[in-house]
């Protein structure tokens, strides 16, 4: 008797039936785009225009009564890996840091509200609304960004200052403090950043409160931003009257009204420094 020798057939029906699947997921996987980083900013440029005045002024109350926006910002900025940011342009970088900044110092001042003042005598010389109660919110306190921990100290210093080198910086990142440059309302995006910082210099020396200048006494009146960072300020020389100073004052110039360039930069003025004002930049 013959009998036919033991085989298991091969299926066609049964290869199609596997094999289709996975040419669907794989053709799935190559159209979809990978969700990268949000240059755009968009939910932090909502808290923004949402929680924040025209004069800068942040209504922490209503930050701190939902926290999830802010959570979601601080988590969008931590998880940007070594690798990314260092494929970026340099406007990316700049748009990132300046966010980040204002981004980490808003969320430290929402995880001490209501501010106190703290024990201490250095404490005593600052208001009990100021951020500067909040022990080592400058360069204790970490923060997850650009795929490392770094302190607020350190983003101004290294990131921006040293490694960007774009004195405007000083007129956008902001100390949670009236003294500060006003809050801006909406995020920084590296499309805009350019035109962005012009405007915000602009705002800035054009606001009494931080440069005024007196014609008939000879004295421009300035915010102490331009005497801690003087040297930052050395690529503007529009002026030539004020020795060290002269690159804060040729910024003024450059950004400030007709009147006041043309004042700065045809007669010497003597210098005063205001006041800095470390209350609560808080509606």
């Amino acid at each position: 008797m013959n009998t036919l020798p033991m085989t298991t057939p091969t299926s066609t029906s049964t290869h199609t039936r596997w094999l289709a699947p996975l040419l669907l997921a794989a053709a799935w996987l190559v159209s979809t785009p990978v969700q990268g980083f949000d240059h755009s900013y968009k939910t932090w440029n909502t808290l923004l225009t949402t929680h924040v005045d025209r004069q800068g002024r942040v209504d922490y109350p209503a930050l701190q009564k939902d926290t999830h926006p802010l959570n979601t910002v601080v988590s969008q900025l931590g998880s940007v890996t070594p690798a990314e940011i260092g494929s970026w342009n340099d406007n990316q970088k700049l748009a990132y840091w300046i966010n980040a900044y204002n981004v980490f110092t808003i969320r430290a001042v929402v995880d001490h509200y209501p501010l106190k003042r703290a024990s201490g005598l250095k404490a005593r010389f600052y208001p009990a609304n100021s951020i500067r109660q909040i022990p080592g919110v400058w360069d204790t306190l970490t923060w997850k960004a650009g795929g490392s921990s770094i302190t607020l100290i350190d983003i101004e210093n290294i990131k921006l200052r040293k490694e960007l080198g774009d004195a405007r910086l000083h007129v956008a990142i902001v100390c949670a403090s009236v003294g500060c440059p006003n809050l801006a309302n909406t995020a920084y995006t590296a499309e805009t950043i350019d035109d962005r910082l012009e405007l915000e210099s602009k705002k800035f020396v054009r606001n009494f409160s931080k440069v005024a200048v007196d014609p008939n006494k000879k004295e421009v009146h300035l915010s102490k931003i331009f005497d801690w960072f003087t040297d930052d300020f050395s690529s503007y020389t529009a002026a030539t009257r004020y020795g060290k100073f002269n690159g804060p004052i040729s910024f003024i110039a450059q950004h400030g009204t007709t009147a006041t360039s043309n004042a700065l930069t045809s007669a010497t003025f003597s210098i005063k420094w205001l006041d800095y004002d470390w209350s609560l930049n808080a509606q």
